[in-house]
């Protein structure tokens, strides 16, 4: 009998002031963390926190994703400040989120394959019956997880890219971050000079800290998004043989695989629910290394992987949490 987990939270309204978040871990220490409504509203938040070898740690470096979206008329709209936010999901511990706009129904999901620092943010369309345009604008910082919101941001940033790869590269003491649009043909990438962003983050301020810190982003990619395919943004610090070999399908069918096999292993009576969620523990999937190993290498040099002994974070599942 299969094993399924699904928690569904729907609120129509969400406000700041409601701190219920989310927390996606990779089982290395790393992690992806935001409010439910989508407010990077803490030091801790962000798509990708890479677990890094000593002595880096965790690393904030995928700060914020914003979508935008392109209408018939030619005029752009922000996902976030438009849409309509319907509800929010946790299936097997993975989470999404439901918006609409105009006559749309779109879907956003952020997964992370066990042992790596990879995140994959997928976007869908529900029940459409055409397409639309995105623009997806990644905000990276470069930060150390416990380093101040305000500490000053570098101006070293280069953007390297090769086809369809991108790099961002701050210098030889940090890691390079890798991204790449998969899912759909003839996306493109607009460089508009750097973006500085200033961002509040609510709750440290609430704390009494270092609540204001820029961002920056090297531009945006568009991606035309139809209603029988996904757009993924993957972003990580993995080498591109790693990164272009786990698509979207084989990691979200993996990973569902490895969390319906840790929820069977559990008593019978924890194993829906709560008790469900926490089976979700870190461990290597021969599985998913196995997917990793194609026949043929995609293009630029390997990067080294992160070590295994990276730490984790005490008392987290490898899975979905909403605290």
């Amino acid at each position: 009998m299969k094993n399924e987990v699904l928690r569904i939270i729907r609120d129509e309204n969400p406000t700041t002031d409601a701190h219920r978040e989310w927390l996606v871990t990779n089982g290395l220490g790393g992690f992806a963390s935001a409010t439910v409504s989508g407010e990077i509203a803490r030091r801790y938040h962000g798509f990708l926190i890479a677990a890094l070898p000593a002595p880096l740690g965790r690393v904030v470096l995928l700060n914020d994703l914003d979508c935008e979206i392109e209408r018939a008329d030619g005029s752009v709209v922000s996902l976030r400040e438009v849409g309509r936010f319907t509800g929010f999901e946790l299936s097997m511990g993975l989470p999404s989120w439901h918006w609409e706009i105009d006559d749309l129904t779109l879907e956003r999901s952020v997964l992370m394959p066990a042992r790596h620092n990879l995140v994959h943010i997928t976007f869908r369309l529900i029940g459409a019956e055409h397409g639309v345009r995105l623009r997806l604008r990644p905000f990276i910082s470069f930060r150390q997880l416990e380093a101040s919101v305000d500490r000053p941001l570098a101006d070293t940033y280069r953007l390297i890219v090769q086809g369809r790869y991108y790099e961002v590269y701050q210098g030889p003491d940090l890691p390079t971050l890798r991204m790449i649009i998969a899912g759909c043909d003839g996306s493109t990438f607009t460089t508009d000079g750097g973006l500085r962003n200033e961002h509040l983050y609510r709750t440290e301020a609430e704390r009494g800290y270092e609540a204001r810190g820029y961002v920056w982003s090297p531009g945006y990619f568009t991606a035309e998004l139809q209603p029988d395919c996904a757009v993924t943004l993957i972003a990580g610090t993995e080498d591109w043989y790693t990164m272009s070999s786990l698509t979207p399908e084989k990691a979200r069918r993996f990973e569902i695989e490895r969390r319906t096999r840790l929820v069977a292993m559990a008593e019978p009576e924890i194993r829906s629910g709560l008790g469900g969620e926490l089976c979700w523990r870190p461990i290597r999937s021969s599985s998913l290394q196995s997917a990793a190993s194609p026949t043929s290498r995609a293009p630029m040099p390997r990067a080294t992987r992160c070590a295994p002994s990276s730490p984790a974070i005490t008392g987290s599942p490898t899975g979905a949490a909403i605290r």
